[in-house]
């Protein structure tokens, strides 16, 4: 049973956040998580492709090392951010350390993990200067990221202008 709505105004959105995507109980008792870690502007500025690429290695392997709850990493189709999925128990507070430690990992990076022939399908699209760029800018909004206020698909609209560009650019 999915718990929590996933139906967020893709129009109305302040970047970048960590909030929960949805809450999945099962009747055998699995537990697990979906978090929505929104880094770029929905409708209006998507990541840089081999910077979207190195973020996901480099956070999916960080995260999963450091932690028994993190399933996984995926990227959003639409290069505005990442799924992580976590099982158990695991608050805002837990992952959003986790996921700033990762950040701080990636700045001190001297290479984008797994991004050899061997272990990617597209060893070559990656761009680790880009991911550190991402990585101090979203840093540098950590405070934002419960800051989550934004409206359902069923809410009235807002008058609010439209959000500026924001996206961390990278070096693609």
């Amino acid at each position: 049973m999915n718990l929590e709505p996933t139906e967020l105004d893709h129009r109305d959105m302040d970047v970048p956040f960590l909030r929960v995507a949805s809450r999945i109980l099962s009747a055998s008792g699995l537990d697990a998580t979906v978090w929505d870690f929104r880094v770029g502007q929905p409708n209006v500025a998507a990541v840089p492709g081999p910077v979207l690429h190195s973020l996901e290695h480099m956070l999916a392997v960080y995260l999963k090392e450091r932690s028994d709850s993190v399933l996984n990493v995926g990227v959003m189709g639409c290069r505005t951010g990442f799924y992580i999925i976590t099982l158990g128990a695991v608050d805002f507070g837990k992952i959003s350390r986790l996921v700033a430690q990762a950040l701080e990992a990636i700045q001190a990076a001297t290479e984008v993990v797994l991004a050899n022939p061997s272990e990617c399908g597209a060893a070559e699209y990656h761009s680790l200067a880009g991911a550190q760029e991402a990585a101090r800018w979203l840093l540098s909004r950590r405070a934002d990221w419960a800051e989550t206020v934004r409206r359902t698909l069923h809410d009235q609209p807002r008058s609010r202008p439209k959000p500026s560009v924001r996206c961390p650019k990278g070096d693609a």
